[in-house]
């Protein structure tokens, strides 16, 4: 694992304050602004998010999780 484990209560703002110590706040400004930049330039979307109520799609997420398979849908042909 690459974690340091550092005892006590762990905020942000420790993690930011140690970033700039040792880093300088220019160069942290900008490392920030150019992600912002690449992210926009490149056209990055935020995941879509699952929508609540809704059942899995496929019938093996269905098995995992304890929900009977979906009937399947009437053929075309036995609807005349």
């Amino acid at each position: 694992m690459n974690i340091i484990i550092r005892p006590g209560r762990s905020v942000p703002q420790d993690h930011v304050e140690w970033l700039v110590a040792r880093y300088g706040w220019r160069r942290m400004a900008l490392a920030l602004l150019s992600h912002a930049l690449h992210r926009k330039r490149i056209g990055l979307k935020p995941a879509p998010r699952p929508r609540l109520g809704e059942a899995p799609r496929t019938d093996h997420l269905r098995r995992d999780i304890g929900l009977p398979p979906e009937m399947p849908s009437p053929r075309y042909w036995d609807l005349r």
